[in-house]
C-alpha cells in the first residue's frame, strides 16, 4: 500500500453537517477497497490565491491516508476517485503530493542523526533535461539540481551504498521551505 494526501476545502459558510457528510463520502471511498485512514487535520480558513467560485477563502482539511493502487476489486484509487466526486460544498478535492527522479548524486551522501535518534540522510541528484538550443539548432542536457532527504531506517544502509556519481531512482514527496538569511534576503526552495 502506498501513502497519499488528499487535501480539500469546502465553502467556509457550510454547516458542520455539511462537512461531517462530506468527510465520511471520503473516508468510505478510501476504505471501500481496503484503504486506511492515517489522520485528518483540519487546516481551518485560510485565503485563496485567487477566487474560484466567487470564494476567496475556504475551510480546508488534509486527510493521510494509505491505499493499493489496484485494490482488491481490481479497481483502487480508480473507484476512490470517482466515489470522491465533488459534492456540491467541496471546491476542490485532489493534491497529490508524488514525485519521481533519476540521475546521478552529485555529492557523497551525509549522514546524521536528529536529537531524538532519528537517521538523516542528505544529498544531491542532478536530473538532465534534454532541450534544443534555439542558436544552434542542437539538443542538449541541461542540469537540474534537487537537494534530498531520507529519514528513518533507510538513511544508514543507503549511506553505505550511494556515492558522488551514484546512478539513483527515487519516489518522494516535495517540501518547500523559506528562510532569511543573515543579510536579511528571503529565500526558498522545493
Amino acid at each position: 500500500m502506498k501513502a497519499y494526501e488528499l487535501l480539500f476545502f469546502v465553502d467556509p459558510t457550510s454547516n458542520e453537517e455539511t462537512r461531517a457528510g462530506v468527510m465520511k463520502r471520503i473516508e468510505v471511498a478510501i476504505t471501500t477497497d481496503g484503504g486506511t485512514v492515517d489522520s485528518v487535520e483540519d487546516w481551518g480558513k485560510r485565503k485563496l490565491a485567487y477566487e474560484i467560485d466567487h470564494l476567496t477563502e475556504g475551510d480546508y482539511t488534509l486527510i493521510n491516508f494509505h491505499a493499493d493502487d489496484r485494490g482488491p476489486h481490481g479497481q483502487g484509487l480508480a473507484s476512490g476517485r470517482r466515489a470522491m466526486r465533488p459534492h456540491r460544498e467541496v471546491v476542490s478535492n485532489v493534491s497529490i503530493n508524488r514525485v519521481n527522479i533519476s540521475g546521478n548524486l552529485t555529492r557523497d551522501p551525509e549522514l546524521r542523526s536528529t536529537g531524538g535518534g532519528t537517521q538523516v540522510l542528505s544529498f544531491g541528484v542532478a536530473v538532465n533535461d534534454r532541450r534544443r538550443n534555439q542558436q544552434t539548432g542542437e539538443w542538449e542536457d541541461v542540469p537540474n539540481f534537487v537537494d534530498c532527504v531520507v529519514f528513518g531506517a533507510r538513511a544508514e544502509p543507503l549511506s553505505r551504498y550511494l556515492s558522488k556519481g551514484s546512478k539513483v531512482a527515487i519516489e518522494g514527496k516535495l517540501r518547500y521551505s523559506s528562510w532569511e538569511t543573515k543579510e536579511g534576503q528571503r529565500r526558498s526552495k522545493l
